[in-house]
């Protein structure tokens, strides 16, 4: 989703999208290294709600500018 499709959304929808933060899927992966085989768990940024942007550290810029009622 795109920073204007977000702008766009209605409080409801927002509220939505901002539960999502932090929930990023893992898809774990077996390597074989040193002829041992190894689980391994990729995070898969591209799921996010917003791809690949900083959900998390963005929701918390804006809340603490909410608390600062700039």
């Amino acid at each position: 989703m795109d920073v204007t499709a977000i702008a766009d959304l209605a409080p409801v929808e927002l509220n939505k999208l901002a539960q999502q933060r932090g929930n990023t899927p893992m898809e774990p992966v077996y390597l074989v290294i040193g002829g041992i085989a190894r689980k391994i768990h990729l995070k898969l940024e591209s799921e996010n709600p917003t791809g690949s942007v900083k959900d998390r550290t963005g929701y918390g810029l804006i809340q603490d500018w909410k608390r600062k009622d700039v």
